[in-house]
């Protein structure tokens, strides 16, 4: 029997994890409650160096959350994670006469936020100082919101592609626009759209 080669779907944890340790390189500025006059020669950058109380830019993700859980730095929340930015953003999807994505979230944006909360926020009974990230459970909600709202988008564009293109017989396979889209609907949504291809591909009589 001949073993299949299709990618198989990967768990949501597996899907999370992976997204996670590609956006751990994401530059974010900290706070550090530490002076440390050197810099750090990391694989992606050079950090530092620090000094107590002072802004310090491109730090990795993974880095200020590291020295978040330790409590020895701040993250400064980027811009775009604030109500008002994402209410804006949730507006936009829900806009039925707006089939792209909103441009105004980093593609990485559903990891990142989830890191940040995680560590700033997230640890009940550690020893985790209080959240910086202001109005962080309105945050997770509209959060939330965004998410649900652009997978029935997602769901919507493909079910008018499958209609008006892959039925109608002909063999040039159509272009999907997914300017816009996060990384994580991208892990979601590939292994269906590459099997959907094929088969459309195969079912034409091209195969090979």
């Amino acid at each position: 029997m001949t073993q299949s080669t299709t990618t198989p779907l990967l768990h949501p944890q597996s899907l999370h994890s992976r997204a996670s340790f590609l956006a751990g390189d994401t530059p974010v500025t900290i706070i550090p409650s530490f002076t440390y006059p050197q810099t750090l020669g990391l694989i992606s950058r050079k950090v530092g160096p620090f000094t107590a109380g002072i802004e310090t830019p491109s730090t990795p993700l993974w880095l200020a959350c590291t020295l978040r859980r330790k409590n020895l730095a701040r993250i400064v929340p980027p811009s775009w994670l604030r109500p008002s930015h994402l209410r804006n953003v949730l507006r936009h999807e829900r806009d039925p006469n707006e089939s792209s994505f909103s441009p105004f979230l980093p593609h990485r944006h559903a990891e990142i936020a989830r890191s940040i909360m995680a560590a700033c926020c997230g640890r009940r009974g550690s020893d985790v100082e209080e959240c910086e990230v202001e109005d962080a459970e309105e945050i997770m909600i509209l959060l939330e919101d965004i998410a649900t709202v652009r997978m029935d988008k997602i769901r919507r564009n493909v079910h008018t592609l499958s209609l008006q293109s892959l039925g109608e017989g002909g063999g040039v396979l159509p272009i999907i626009d997914v300017t816009g889209i996060g990384s994580l609907e991208v892990l979601v949504l590939r292994p269906f759209i590459a099997t959907a291809f094929r088969d459309h591909y195969e079912m034409l009589g091209n195969k090979g």
